[in-house]
């Protein structure tokens, strides 16, 4: 199954260094020399050792955000179909370096229709001279970090597949996408609808042995049980067993349910399967809401971290709401306190206090084409019980969030990845829309 850790970014290095001059060095663009003196073309072997220094400082200040392929030299305008060679779809962007080069012949690259990456202080006006839009300006490694993350949840979607399952739409998330060929066609994420009657029978199909040693290594996650019976536990397992089974089966690594009505044909809820899967890196959202889901991803991709989901609520003129039943054991300050689904008596769901830290909410707009962004700080966070935890964050101010957020379900991750959502808007063109401004 596909995870995050399967997502490498991978970037080629290209250096430019066909030169401004053929026999003398005339008057424009000249160095600092005196008169017009011979022009002597720097060798093959010089720019062989001048690039490979350049890649090896580049991957020292990128760290492991992402693989830097070997680096490909143009010293004369025909190596420029090499490039045809060398870019395979695998590429993600290409990192341009100049050197001594005419920019006429840097106009070329546009043609591969990859983003362009010009690091350094020397490239201003070159994005209106190549007038290709994914041209990017970045004056160190650091301000190119950010687009490296929101490059790879750009891949991460575009190798990701998402079952829904249950009947569509859903009921209780209207404001969401439903469309899966406009899903793929914008995003590049896949989908396959699985009936609830197909899930429940593979459900009654787990074997309860494999679903006890299960259960056996999630007593060690949990601090306590409060109402829910072994029999209700081994339920949630057995649906979380379900679950994976049709993600290996369809070749998925995400999903949505219908909860409503799974809940009316058998008395189980996704609540502690989907924290669990989460965990593991396998994005879950509730109530069949897909820009929901599309949200976790987009923000699991930029972090590396779990995240959760919840209804929004505004609680004053700085003070959001965000409650729901699914909390990432991983995210919480103790280990989990399991309780039954809103206090009716069946289900599983578990509680732990969120750490009080600074936090991105995030909603993609039904059409894929907006994401509105709310930054701020959690404050507290506590057992609700309908919802099961509910978490009190602090915003700069609400009277945009009021009137401006995409639907009810938001998806939230520790940190502020405000930066890589502008990279990531700019790479898919979209727009951003910062909600509490």
């Amino acid at each position: 199954m596909l995870t995050l850790k399967d997502i490498r970014v991978r970037l080629k290095p290209v250096v430019v260094a066909v030169p401004h001059y053929r026999y003398r060095i005339g008057s424009v663009c000249a160095p600092d020399v005196e008169g017009t003196p011979e022009y002597t073309p720097l060798s093959r072997e010089h720019l062989k050792g001048l690039s490979e220094t350049i890649v090896e400082e580049l991957k020292q200040k990128i760290g492991g955000e992402a693989v830097v392929e070997k680096p490909f030299i143009i010293g004369h305008p025909a190596d420029f179909n090499g490039l045809y060679e060398e870019l395979t779809y695998n590429i993600d962007a290409i990192i341009v370096y100049l050197i001594n080069c005419m920019r006429p012949d840097v106009f070329a690259l546009a043609r591969f229709r990859k983003p362009l990456f010009f690091i350094g202080y020397g490239y201003w006006g070159i994005r209106d001279y190549i007038g290709y839009k994914h041209v990017y300006l970045v004056r160190n490694s650091e301000e190119l970090k950010p687009y490296l993350r929101a490059l790879r949840a750009k891949k991460y979607l575009e190798r990701s597949k998402f079952l829904y399952f249950g009947e569509i739409p859903s009921f209780s998330a209207a404001s969401s996408m439903w469309d899966f060929r406009n899903i793929e066609e914008k995003t590049g994420l896949r989908a396959r609808q699985i009936e609830i009657g197909d899930l429940l029978e593979t459900y009654r199909k787990v074997d309860e042995k494999k679903a006890e040693k299960v259960l056996e290594e999630w007593y060690k996650g949990f601090e306590k049980i409060v109402e829910p019976t072994r029999e209700h536990l081994i339920k949630a397992v057995k649906l979380y067993l379900t679950i994976e089974e049709w993600l290996n089966r369809e070749g998925a690594n995400a999903y949505t349910v219908n909860c409503g009505r799974l809940t009316e044909k058998e008395p189980i809820v996704p609540c502690l399967p989907m924290a669990q899967h989460i965990d593991k890196g396998i994005m879950a959202s509730c109530e069949g809401d897909i820009s929901a889901l599309i949200s976790m991803m987009i923000l699991h991709a930029i972090s590396g971290k779990p995240v959760l989901m919840g209804n929004l609520n505004i609680k004053g003129e700085d003070e959001i709401e965000i409650t729901h039943d699914v909390i990432p054991p991983s995210m919480g300050t103790r280990k989990l306190t399991v309780r039954d689904y809103h206090g009716r008596k069946f289900g599983v769901t578990g509680y732990t206090p969120l750490e009080k830290t600074e936090v991105t909410i995030l909603r993609i707009s039904r059409n894929l084409d907006k994401l509105g962004v709310i930054t701020g700080k959690i404050i507290d966070s506590y057992d609700k019980t309908h919802c099961r935890i509910s978490i009190r964050i602090k915003v700069k101010s609400t009277q945009n969030i009021y009137s401006k957020a995409f639907g009810h379900h938001h998806a939230l991750v520790y940190g502020n990845y405000l930066k890589e959502l502008e990279a990531y808007t700019q790479l898919t063109e979209t727009q951003l829309i910062k909600l509490n401004d």
